[in-house]
């Protein structure tokens, strides 16, 4: 990157970030769209010229990434403890039925 970008190159970037936040923007449902116009796309453009703000912006995005994986991690411990919970009750109320009817036909 240059240490000193021209008023043009940054013009440039500019644009480019306005138009990459447009399209991001443009794929949200519609209700949401309305809720963001183009001041505001604008004023996040001019934020990411900055590139300390655009690498903190990096950075939280890796950790919003890392700390989904974790999250859906934990959701798949949970789920597949729940399913063996639920096949240990299924098997015991099973073998408490077959116990019953075993009694109940010694009985006859």
């Amino acid at each position: 990157m240059d240490l000193d970008p021209t008023p043009e190159a940054l013009q440039r970037k500019l644009y480019f970030l306005l138009e990459q936040l447009q399209d991001m923007a443009r794929e949200l449902p519609p209700k949401y769209q309305m809720r963001v116009p183009i001041e505001l796309l604008s004023g996040l453009a001019n934020c990411l010229l900055n590139d300390t703000v655009f690498e903190i912006v990096k950075g939280l995005m890796e950790i919003q990434h890392v700390t989904e994986k974790h999250l859906f991690q934990q959701r798949l411990q949970v789920i597949n403890e729940n399913t063996l919970i639920v096949s240990r009750l299924l098997c015991a109320m099973t073998n408490d039925r077959l116990k019953r009817m075993v009694k109940v036909g010694n009985r006859l």
